[in-house]
């Protein structure tokens, strides 16, 4: 990615819906520069861009609707142990709405003072989890695209 710049084609410049995945926040931001005035932004992030791009990360979220994220990288973000407060703090951060998944233990979802927690299904083994937040956040992003 050290020479990647994102082209949104025409097209899609006038997508209602865009949702990030866990790239540079300064390729974030210029995707979301492309795109004209998307009715929401689902946003993900990773410990690397946590770490060493920080700064960048805070604008990026601040035009972002929707974040989600693991229960280690809303620790990182936030600076809070305590996953509650940690989504909260994130909250302040831009987002109206924040997802926090705990693999195997569900995941919470925090808007305002509401605080939805939605187990995992139950089973007995996984063969390999490669893809699976970002298979979540497409499934949500679908979703709400469909009934929004």
């Amino acid at each position: 990615f050290a020479d990647f710049k994102p082209v949104i084609p025409d097209e899609f410049k006038s997508s209602e819906y865009v949702c990030l995945g866990n790239i540079d926040p300064t390729l974030q931001m210029s995707v979301l520069d492309q795109v004209d005035n998307p009715k929401l932004v689902i946003a993900d992030t990773m410990n690397f861009w946590i770490e060493r791009k920080y700064d960048e990360l805070l604008e990026t979220l601040k035009r972002v609707n929707v974040l989600i994220v693991n229960d280690a990288e809303a620790r990182q973000i936030a600076r809070e142990p305590n996953l509650i407060k940690a989504g909260k703090k994130i909250l302040k951060l831009g987002p109206d709405v924040v997802i926090i998944k705990k693999g195997e233990h569900g995941a919470v979802l925090m808007i305002d003072s509401v605080i939805f927690s939605a187990p995992a299904y139950p089973i007995e083994s996984i063969q390999d989890p490669t893809g699976a937040g970002d298979t979540f956040a497409g499934g949500f992003a679908g979703w709400i695209a469909k009934n929004r």
